[in-house]
């Protein structure tokens, strides 16, 4: 059964050995020739993470399109670092790759689980390859279900979202139920009924939609923590000089 990419990484991830891991593809696009680049960063300079970025990715316009989309949600709703840009060919340290590994459940989403554990990133200019083997099996509606799995995965941004529209539609039917009664006062030719109707939809339709958007903070709440989203992550253990 496929289970997606991002499971075939935790899979990955979880029989690996060794400081360092890699990641790749399996279609010879990744500039395998210049993974040094990527280790330096951070032996060299301290860096958790280093992924190549492409100037210009070799792949159909409409894949281009979902990856923009995909970078823009992230950025939204995981609040990476200032213009991060990941992709597939990176290195990250032993701890980073543990503290993924972390995530006991279903429906992974790699980026978030790294950008989780740390935002000590950096990217490296390089050209991707012409692909070598293969064809893509990454389909459109895989691309969407990836892009849904990113929405849902590690914020409540989306319930927050829906109480603010609840909360706008009430306080807009209120507004105009309030305006409707002003104008009848004032003398104005208004059908009887429509406006009162109106009103009334808009105001209980946003309080019931605001309602349900404080019972999916809670809701939301539960499921962070079923996510088991770390209060802290400890990098590295320095042992005292008393300490054998």
């Amino acid at each position: 059964k496929n289970f997606g990419k991002h499971s075939a990484m935790m899979a990955g991830f979880r029989f690996v050995r060794g400081q360092y891991v890699v990641n790749l593809d399996d279609d010879c696009q990744c500039p395998v020739e210049e993974l040094w680049k990527l280790m330096d960063a951070l032996l060299l300079e301290g860096y958790d993470c280093a992924t190549a970025v492409y100037e210009r990715k070799k792949e159909a316009a409409w894949k281009r399109l979902g990856s923009r989309l995909n970078t823009a949600m992230v950025n939204l709703l995981i609040q990476p670092p200032k213009g991060l840009v990941m992709e597939n060919f990176l290195v990250i340290r032993r701890y980073v790759c543990d503290e993924i590994l972390r995530y006991p459940n279903p429906y992974p989403y790699v980026s978030g689980l790294l950008l989780r554990a740390t935002h000590r990133i950096k990217m490296l200019p390089m050209e991707e390859r012409e692909r070598q083997a293969g064809t893509t099996t990454f389909t459109f509606r895989k691309m969407v279900a990836l892009w849904v799995n990113g929405l849902t995965a590690f914020s409540i941004l989306p319930l927050r979202f829906a109480s603010f529209c609840g909360l706008a539609s009430a306080v807009g039917g209120f507004g105009y139920g309030l305006f409707a009664v002003v104008r009848k006062l004032l003398g104005a030719d208004i059908q009887a009924g429509y406006s009162s109707t109106i009103a009334l939809i808009l105001f209980l339709g946003g309080m019931v939609l605001f309602s349900l958007g404080i019972i999916g903070e809670y809701v939301g709440r539960i499921y962070m923590c079923i996510n088991h989203s770390p209060q802290y992550v400890v990098r590295a253990v320095e042992k005292s000089r008393g300490e054998a």
